[in-house]
């Protein structure tokens, strides 16, 4: 990608910019993670010793649906990311057999 001749961007510099992006894409998924521990402890049985008998809320039961889809969408761009991380190596091997 050159805009001038003195201006291009080179493989190493893509490679860099590609490792801060999965750094923060997985530092995020930690902080879903937690999230997602925080919402599981409190929409189960185990809160009841803290606060008493509790019901279920229509409110508690979106939250949880709610979370149950946006794992299963991070969970696919998880299997995206990791895929095209693999496509490198995997062309590397290719090259270094033949």
């Amino acid at each position: 990608m050159a805009r001038t001749a003195g201006d291009t961007l080179d493989v190493f510099t893509m490679i860099d910019i590609f490792k801060y992006v999965i750094y923060g894409i997985a530092a995020a998924f930690f902080v879903y993670g937690i999230l997602l521990m925080v919402e599981g402890f409190f929409t189960t049985g185990a809160i009841k010793d803290l606060y008493g008998d509790f019901k279920i809320t229509t409110c508690g039961r979106c939250v949880s649906a709610w979370f149950i889809m946006l794992t299963y969408l991070f969970m696919l761009a998880w299997l995206g990311v990791t895929a095209f991380t693999s496509l490198p190596v995997y062309m590397y091997f290719n090259l270094w057999t033949i």
